[in-house]
């Protein structure tokens, strides 16, 4: 972990740790308010941890979420705006959205949603949430994006699937 003083070219370290992933971290995303840290692996699994900026865990303490287990590998990981909720995309071409609801230990993500990018593409590569919260965008290794509306609960878990389309970069 780092810290930028805004004069020195260089970073002041204020400390590493360990996440106790086990496997390769791929992806890790900071909450809004900066008190959180999300991170994904290749095995599947989600965490939140609580940010504290010092101490020999170099910052990272209170393992909010356990393992969640998405099923394969989390590929992207990202807060929505308000930091209410996170979600996730995997190797399996899903998007899952959990609650954040700040408890320590398991209750830490209540899942909130689910959606599948495209049957015609394995994983998701990309996804960011819109400024207001109100949509999700998704990319995914077959060259196409997806639209979704987030509503945070419903029958087809809070995504809602409002416009698609294939890239095309040359």
């Amino acid at each position: 972990t780092y810290k930028f003083n805004g004069t020195d070219s260089v970073p002041t370290a204020v400390g590493s740790g360990s996440t106790s992933f086990g496997t390769v971290i791929n992806n890790v995303a900071w909450s809004p308010d900066g008190r959180y840290v999300l991170v994904g692996n290749s095995s599947g699994n989600l965490k939140v941890y609580r940010f504290t900026g010092s101490g020999t865990s170099g910052g990272f303490a209170d393992n909010f979420t356990g393992y969640i287990t998405f099923g394969s590998a989390v590929n992207v990981v990202v807060w929505s705006p308000d930091g209410r909720y996170v979600a996730a995309g995997n190797t399996s071409n899903n998007i899952k959205s959990y609650r954040f609801t700040g408890c320590v230990g398991s209750g830490g993500l209540v899942e909130a949603g689910t959606g599948t990018s495209s049957p015609s593409a394995n994983s998701i590569t990309a996804l960011v949430w819109s400024p207001d919260g109100n949509y999700v965008v998704v990319g995914n290794a077959g060259n196409e994006i997806k639209v979704y509306q987030f509503t945070g609960s419903g029958t087809s878990g809070g995504f809602h699937a409002v416009g698609s389309g294939t890239t095309s970069f040359g």
